[in-house]
């Protein structure tokens, strides 16, 4: 195979480049790498979502994808109502995960109540916004992220 004349400088650059490239978006020390969730209670009828960084999380830390399930005993009953999930309540810059994470599905938030091997099953997902330039959270905090409905 014959180059292309004016293509012949680059022929031992190539691969060079391509892996400046792929370290231009790859992780950096420093980047959120990881993010721990959790349930906590948020007064009647209600479950806070939290999220925990393990680095300080900003605009420039780029897209977020979450997928996570919330699980109980079919048995004890109960539905979470994705119509009413508030993601704006948080203290410091309002709409920082409605804008930077928003959860989505088929019926409002989520997938629907789901039956399976003796538990009920809500799933939900957020994928591909960033954070405002306005909000930032500090590493290894827990952050509130939406406010679940339960009822039953």
């Amino acid at each position: 195979m014959t180059l292309n004349p004016l293509c012949a400088p680059l022929r031992g650059s190539l691969l060079p480049i391509a892996f400046l490239l792929w370290g231009a978006v790859s992780a950096q020390p420093g980047d959120v790498n990881r993010i721990d969730i959790r349930l906590v209670p948020a007064g009647a009828g209600l479950l806070e979502v939290q999220l925990r960084p393990n680095n300080a999380w900003s605009f420039t830390d780029g897209i977020l994808n979450l997928t996570f399930a919330i699980r109980w005993q079919t048995a004890a009953g109960g539905n979470i109502n994705s119509d009413l999930i508030d993601q704006t309540f948080q203290g410091g810059p309002p709409f920082c995960m409605l804008v930077g994470a928003p959860l989505t599905g088929s019926s409002g938030a989520g997938i629907d109540n789901v039956d399976a091997g003796g538990f009920r099953y809500k799933g939900f997902n957020a994928t591909g916004n960033q954070l405002p330039t306005t909000c930032a959270f500090a590493a290894n905090t827990w952050v509130p992220y939406a406010r679940v409905p339960v009822s039953g």
